[in-house]
């Protein structure tokens, strides 16, 4: 659980390196949250209070990840294309609800 701790705080404080706030937390996970919920809905259990839950864990994790690679983005040493590129994918990562896997 110390290990978990740790990771959310170098998350959250943006001490996570770009490319893995980025592709593994952000993109990986939210996919991944995409996933789930689109394969429950598939199968007709979109009522009821589980799939709100997890709509709820879903947005509570996006906007986490989300502060996490514009943090990491703040403290990127590399070329700052790739920093504003992942803060414009930041802005527009609210609009892929409407579309996407």
């Amino acid at each position: 659980m110390d290990n978990v701790a740790k990771t959310v705080r170098a998350l959250w404080t943006g001490e996570t390196p770009l490319k893995s706030a980025f592709w593994m937390y952000a993109f990986a996970g939210v996919l991944g949250f995409k996933w789930v919920m689109r394969t429950v809905e598939k199968y007709g259990y979109s009522e009821g209070p589980a799939y709100l839950a997890l709509s709820a864990l879903a947005i509570a994790y996006s906007a986490f990840v989300a502060v996490a690679v514009w943090q990491s983005a703040a403290r990127f040493t590399g070329g700052t294309g790739w920093a504003i590129a992942a803060r414009i994918a930041v802005i527009v990562w609210p609009l892929t609800i409407f579309w996407g896997p």
